[in-house]
């Protein structure tokens, strides 16, 4: 399991938001991350407790901090607000002594720690906090087993965790992690207007993708193709939208929504406005 922790953090710098004058971004120390908070919420060199993303808080919690509309059956996710990547979010430190829910992981009120945590020091335990893992859905003839040449994505460290891990001007080899993946028959919007099945594209095809900062369906060449060919172990799902086009793939795949940004083909509902589904 890749490194998981809700802890105090010092915030280490605040900036304006480009696009909304009633919000800002607050810088972690010793974090890649990024936070949006309402304006003059906290200020450089406050100590906030973090509460990173794919925590899974327990509806008494996230109800005393008022998060829990934004949260995804529990889960933290990330979100765009105003166009700004918000990674997890801040709370007081204060209610870690405060709140009072030293019973909520099976530990008895009066045994609770009320002295304030140390800066880094891990207290999900406390709030009953637990890191999501993706279930594991076993179907007719499947085996409950990791798959040769994939490792876990929850067994991968951050680098946002480890920001003094590279220093400037070291080489480095960058490769992407990619989550989700789409069926071998899932159809490929072509410039000329045409669809071709993913499978079927090959390298210097000129293709249709969604550029977010313009907002728009722009022209590009493929460049590469990866084809995996180990089985996947999860499900497939098949999404149908309403203008009758369907997308088959795999349960962590992320889709582009304009109400809520990226989010998993799993925790997709009716009410999700799917860019692109026009």
């Amino acid at each position: 399991m890749s490194k998981f922790v809700v802890a105090p953090v010092t915030i280490s710098e605040i900036k304006p938001h480009p696009n909304a004058d009633r919000l800002e971004i607050a810088m972690i120390e010793g974090l890649l991350y990024q936070v949006v908070v309402g304006k003059d919420n906290c200020q450089a060199g406050d100590v906030m407790l973090y509460v990173p993303l794919d925590a899974v808080i327990p509806e008494p919690v996230s109800d005393h901090w008022n998060v829990t509309q934004y949260l995804s059956k529990g889960k933290v996710r990330a979100a765009r607000l105003r166009g700004e990547t918000s990674s997890g979010f801040l709370a007081p430190i204060e209610a870690v002594c405060d709140a009072g829910f030293g019973g909520v992981n099976d530990i008895p009120l009066n045994l609770r720690d009320d002295r304030v945590p140390e800066l880094g020091e891990d207290v999900a335990w406390y709030y009953g906090i637990e890191k999501f893992v993706p279930p594991i859905k076993i179907g007719q003839g499947e085996q409950d087993k990791d798959v040769p040449g994939f490792p876990k994505y929850t067994d991968i460290e951050n680098l946002h965790n480890y920001p003094e891990l590279i220093e400037a001007q070291e080489p480095v080899v960058v490769t992407e992690k990619i989550h989700g993946c789409l069926h071998r028959d899932s159809k490929v919007r072509l410039v000329n207007g045409e669809e071709s099945p993913m499978s079927e594209i090959s390298v210097g095809d000129q293709v249709l993708s969604y550029d977010e900062d313009s907002d728009s369906f722009v022209e590009g060449e493929v460049e590469d193709v990866v084809v995996q060919e180990k089985r996947y172990p999860g499900h497939w799902m098949k999404l149908t939208f309403d203008n009758g086009r369907d997308l088959i793939c795999t349960e962590d795949h992320k889709i582009l929504t304009r109400n809520r940004g990226w989010v998993t083909a799993a925790d997709l509902s009716e009410d999700d406005d799917i860019v692109g589904d026009e």
